[in-house]
């Protein structure tokens, strides 16, 4: 068993390794969290009230500390709790997020990275574990590998890769993870599978930017399970794996799915937005031979969890009734 600390465990993913990782029947890690509760200037104070007060009853009881990995407060911490492994996902989630304030989100994303890195190597954590993106790619079809050159475009991605440099250049071990297009319940409305379908649900339209653009959805559930299996295994020790479900689906394709159902919504089709790069899928064949990373949940499986769970919580149902009363 491992004290692991976990940045943004609050967060989409970080709740579900949370849970993930406390309650795995072979190893049951003791863990901690850190996390701010930001709402990175665009989310709603009530729903990000009730999504925080959800994901923690999702995990149950579990230490945790409300502070800024930018701040000195973030070393206190270390001090006090001791880990042994630093799960690093806090960060500003995406691109579109990012893109509202790139100045003060550069300076979390790199400026935070820098301070855990900083924090790790003072108090002798063994490994840190950086959730990175498949943004640092840049433009790519099906099939990327892990050793295909980055070309990241847009402030998200170039800082992200950024953050890897640093890991790799801090004397620590170190995991660093590629996830895409990351879904699922308890998710906040404003990434695209939420949008598409809260948007069909209200009876409202779905703008698809690009027809045939195309994106690696990957369920929150099975990149969750996939970092408790990283931390379990020294294969993956000063490594970069693709955590995806490895399957690609078009942006026109996923809003269809949400219109089916929702049966309702409607569906236009733009231009491709300029500041996204083009993308498939990810090769997880390393995944697989070094963890044995086996991804269960597809885009209609997945797709129907997420509706079903919107569908019956009441902060949606009462959010979409109101919606189509406009």
């Amino acid at each position: 068993m491992a004290k692991v600390l976990i940045t943004g465990g609050y967060g989409l993913v970080g709740h579900r390794v949370c849970a993930e990782l406390m309650s795995d029947s072979d190893v049951k890690h003791e863990v901690v969290v850190v996390d701010n509760y930001n709402d990175y200037g665009v989310i709603p104070e009530n729903e990000m009230e009730y999504t925080y007060r959800a994901r923690k009853a999702v995990i149950g009881h579990v230490k945790d500390y409300n502070v800024d990995i930018c701040s000195h407060d973030f070393d206190a911490v270390l001090v006090k709790e001791k880990p042994d492994i630093v799960i690093h996902l806090a960060s500003y989630p995406r691109q579109a997020v990012v893109n509202k304030n790139p100045q003060l989100a550069s300076q979390v994303i790199i400026g935070g990275t820098i301070n855990v890195i900083e924090s790790c190597k003072r108090h002798n954590v063994k490994r840190i574990v950086l959730a990175s993106s498949s943004m640092v790619y840049g433009e790519f079809d099906d099939g990327q590998k892990e050793t295909a050159i980055c070309k990241p475009q847009g402030t998200y991605a170039i800082a992200k890769l950024a953050c890897e440099h640093l890991v790799k250049d801090s004397g620590l071990d170190y995991t660093i993870v590629r996830p895409s297009a990351i879904y699922g319940e308890l998710d906040v409305k404003d990434r695209v599978i939420s949008i598409f379908l809260i948007k069909a649900m209200c009876n409202e339209t779905l703008k698809v930017n690009g027809e045939n653009e195309k994106l690696d959805f990957t369920y929150v559930g099975d990149v969750a399970k996939g970092m408790a299996q990283i931390i379990n295994s020294d294969k993956t020790i000063n490594e970069t794996f693709n955590l995806t479900k490895s399957h690609s689906w078009t942006l026109y394709r996923a809003a269809q799915i949400a219109v089916s159902l929702a049966q309702s919504g409607y569906i236009e089709v733009g231009d491709k937005h300029p500041d996204f790069p083009s993308r498939g899928s990810l090769d997880i064949t390393k995944a697989k031979k070094a963890f044995d990373f086996s991804p269960r949940v597809d885009v209609d499986d997945g797709f129907r969890l997420y509706y079903h769970w919107l569908k019956n919580s009441q902060f949606w149902y009462n959010y979409i009734t109101e919606r189509k009363k406009l």
